[in-house]
C-alpha cells in the first residue's frame, strides 16, 4: 500500500502565521505588564505629613549617636506632625 503524499504547506501562509503570533505574543505581553504594574503613591503624597527633626535621645551628638536606639546612629528621626500622641520630648517645628 503507497504512503499519501505529505501535504506541503505554502510558505506564505507560514510566514503569515509567524507573523500573527509574534504579535499576539507582544500584545499579551504588554497586557500582562500593564494589568500587573504595581501602582505606588507618589512619595510626596504618603511623605507630606511628615517632619524629619534631630533625634531628642542623643541630638545629633557623635559619641551619644552610635549607641542610641530611638534613632539607631542617625542622628534624625522621621515625625508625623498630624499624631496626637506624639510624646512631650519631641518638639515639632511649626512651619
Amino acid at each position: 500500500m503507497a504512503q499519501p503524499a505529505k501535504r506541503k504547506v505554502d510558505k506564505s501562509l507560514l510566514q503569515r502565521w509567524g507573523i500573527v503570533g509574534v504579535v499576539l505574543a507582544v500584545a499579551f505581553s504588554a497586557w500582562y505588564l500593564k494589568t500587573t504594574a504595581r501602582t505606588y503613591p507618589e512619595k510626596t503624597e504618603w511623605l507630606k505629613n511628615y517632619v524629619k527633626i534631630a533625634c531628642p535621645r542623643c541630638n545629633n551628638e557623635a559619641e551619644r549617636r552610635d549607641n542610641c536606639s530611638l534613632c539607631n546612629g542617625r542622628g534624625f528621626i522621621w515625625v508625623d506632625k498630624t499624631r496626637e500622641d506624639i510624646p512631650d520630648e519631641i518638639q515639632i517645628p511649626s512651619p
